[in-house]
């Protein structure tokens, strides 16, 4: 039997020794996008809860700038080389093997710290895999060949290597079953701290949108998983047919762009002379982020594929009524009223954006408010950050298998 394969049994340590956990991800700041707060959080509970946490990833233009969010936390970054697409960095796996860590979780996958983590598997080391959505069929079909080529290299045997797997809801561990993974999968979902107070200043579409009207916001990364070019698409519909509520509605996209999609939207709607009801402003953080999620009226997410999206989450805390597709995976959002459905037909048309706008104000409010109940029951960090704590354990030897553990198939 390999040493990858004998890393994926839970065996007790031969000495026990305090829990001592390594997070592990490509970058530590804001071009992680919503991937960020999760490895962040998760991070920071364990330290509140006396675990001895170490974090490494690759170091971007806005590393340094970022570092203040992983307080108390010290993460370590490493140099990369070309290709950087890749994350190729050499002293990131010297680092691994070095790292007095006894346990590593791994989050996202196809990229160099895949590669790293397994050069440097101990066998008394095991370690869980986080792959956020990343198994799921359309991020599968989307770069196709290089994840082929990644995956026949090493990410197979990493990930079939792993001890666990993390989905991070029931059709993610769907995902990963039809990949072929045999390895146990704790099911466990991302989580959000209760909403920030606000600061009084006024949100980054103040003097563009037309006063009066009502903010639909989408907030995240701009890239064709998303479904921005649906929305509009259908949002236009709705505006060139008159419809007395879409008036009432503009449109804010907040976020950065990934290769150049953000070009693309801003083609669409100056041809479609929308100018002065779609508004681009750009990636939003911090105080930035909390002010405009407060002064918006709902949040939109027509995504093709997601995890399990913080923007969503982040939404519900701060009261926002939300449209998104099932593919977001939080059914629960749709059975508690917190949510309405939108689902693509025939040509990726978008279905349920008129019967959202539609909603009378009040009715919106009141499905805000039982979002706000929804993370609050089912989505604390804190809560979460204990049943990770009581997953490493178990991992570890240390403890019993969780009930959100699927054992191996």
């Amino acid at each position: 039997m390999s040493d990858i394969d004998r890393s994926s049994t839970i065996r007790p340590p031969a000495t026990r020794q305090p829990l001592s956990v390594l997070q592990l991800t490509a970058s530590l700041s804001r071009r992680a996008g919503g991937l960020l707060p999760i490895v962040q959080r998760i991070s920071q509970v364990l330290a509140d809860r006396d675990v001895d946490v170490s974090v490494m990833g690759l170091e971007d233009p806005f590393s340094e700038e970022d570092r203040g969010g992983w307080s108390p936390l010290q993460p370590r970054t490493f140099r990369t080389f070309p290709p950087k697409a890749f994350g190729y960095a050499p002293g990131l796996r010297r680092a691994l093997r070095s790292a007095d860590a006894n346990l590593v979780h791994i989050h996202g996958l196809w990229m160099y710290p895949s590669w790293a983590n397994l050069a440097a598997a101990k066998r008394s080391r095991p370690y869980v895999i986080s792959p956020q959505g990343m198994l799921d069929p359309w991020a599968l079909a989307n770069s196709r060949l290089k994840k082929r080529i990644v995956a026949t290299l090493f990410e197979h045997r990493h990930l079939r290597g792993a001890a666990c797997l993390h989905a991070l809801s029931p059709s993610e561990r769907s995902a990963m079953r039809t990949y072929g993974l045999k390895n146990p999968i704790a099911i466990l979902p991302n989580g959000v701290d209760p909403a920030p107070p606000a600061s009084g200043r006024d949100p980054a579409w103040t003097g563009r949108v037309e006063p009066g009207k009502r903010v639909l916001l989408f907030l995240g990364r701009l890239h064709p998983k998303k479904g921005i070019p649906q929305l509009l698409k259908g949002l236009n519909r709705l505006w060139n047919r008159e419809s007395a509520a879409a008036d009432d509605w503009a449109l804010v996209v907040a976020g950065w762009s990934q290769n150049d999609h953000q070009r693309d939207l801003e083609e669409f709607v100056r041809q479609e002379r929308l100018g002065d009801r779609v508004h681009f402003v750009g990636p939003l953080h911090g105080q930035d982020k909390t002010d405009a999620l407060r002064a918006a009226d709902a949040f939109v997410l027509p995504s093709w594929s997601e995890g399990l999206p913080m923007a969503v989450l982040e939404a519900w805390s701060h009261g926002l009524p939300v449209a998104m597709t099932a593919a977001c995976n939080i059914d629960g959002g749709f059975s508690a009223g917190a949510a309405m459905r939108l689902e693509y037909g025939e040509n990726e048309e978008l279905s349920g954006l008129r019967e959202f706008l539609e909603t009378p104000a009040a009715a919106l409010r009141e499905m805000g408010l039982r979002g706000c109940e929804l993370v609050a029951r089912e989505f604390d960090w804190r809560m979460i950050g204990l049943r990770f704590l009581s997953l490493y354990q178990w991992m570890r030897g240390e403890a019993p298998m969780p009930d959100f553990v699927e054992p191996r198939t």
